[in-house]
């Protein structure tokens, strides 16, 4: 009896070879590891191939073009993207203004809270006691007013360094371009404040009105004696030009200054241990 075996032999299962995946790019050749990196890659390059030029920005040959459909995808993507990354600057921006307004703020308190920083004038009154002589009111013509009115300002604070007198004005590294001045704020309370482009402005009004006191006192002084009159009287005008100067209540000249006397009076912040406490605190 012939037996057949053909229902009992199991078929052979053969497993199907993997699918490998195509991660090389098309429009560079460039091949990645893996799907996601060559993903990754073309959203880069998106960019490129919309301007038919070479990832490295040289012109495409082939001019590879985007269909309409794919640039206007590309374009609400990039919208998209722009408007989320404003979002987030600005944000960060805002961040960034209100740590600085509270670390500037923690600066004054620190100042106002300690005796030891209170200096022995007011700002007003270290100003109205710096020395201002003929000489000085000289350089005005040899430069300018507000060149002559620095000079002053550098002069007053090497004197009081030499006679180790606390000025009123302090700069800390913590704080770049900032001063911290001791006067009269608009309220009428005497304490530590930070100080702007107005403060400066003010100090270097009170300076140039004592550079035309002086000039007015002795104008002669300055003028040549070989000169006819009328030589003389054109010369007097030039002078009261000069003398009546007003580049130094620029903003541009104010914003030099404040950062020049920031290089010359930085130090660090004495209180620095005790501000990041406090930070953490209130944190």
């Amino acid at each position: 009896m012939e037996q057949h075996y053909s229902s009992f032999i199991e078929p052979v299962a053969y497993s199907t070879p993997p699918v490998i995946p195509n991660t090389t790019c098309n429009f560079c050749k460039k091949r990645y590891t893996t799907e996601a990196q060559l993903k990754n890659h073309e959203c880069k390059i998106k960019p490129f191939i919309l301007a038919g030029l070479n990832p490295n920005g040289t012109p495409n040959p082939d001019n590879v073009r985007f269909t309409d459909t794919q640039k206007d995808n590309l374009i609400r993507k990039l919208l998209l993207e722009v408007a989320i990354l404003h979002k987030k600057v600005a944000k960060h921006d805002q961040e960034l203004k209100q740590l600085k307004r509270k670390h500037m703020m923690q600066i004054v308190r620190s100042l106002n809270n300690d005796p030891s920083q209170v200096p022995s004038k007011t700002l007003n009154q270290w100003i109205a006691q710096l020395s201002v002589s003929i000489s000085n009111v000289a350089l005005i013509f040899q430069k300018n007013l507000h060149e002559a009115i620095k000079q002053v300002i550098y002069d007053g604070l090497n004197m009081s360094s030499n006679s180790n007198v606390k000025i009123p004005i302090q700069c800390f590294y913590e704080k770049a371009n900032t001063l911290y001045i001791y006067g009269e704020e608009s309220s009428g309370i005497v304490k530590w404040y930070s100080g702007d482009t107005s403060t400066i402005r003010k100090l270097c009004s009170s300076i140039a009105t004592r550079f035309l006191q002086i000039y007015v006192e002795n104008e002669e002084y300055f003028i040549d004696p070989s000169l006819d009159p009328d030589e003389k009287q054109d010369k007097k005008i030039q002078n009261l030009n000069k003398v009546m100067d007003h580049y130094y209540t620029n903003s541009n000249f104010l914003q030099e200054l404040i950062v020049k006397l920031y290089d010359k009076l930085k130090e660090r912040f004495p209180y620095a241990d005790s501000t990041t406490t406090q930070e953490s605190d209130e944190d």
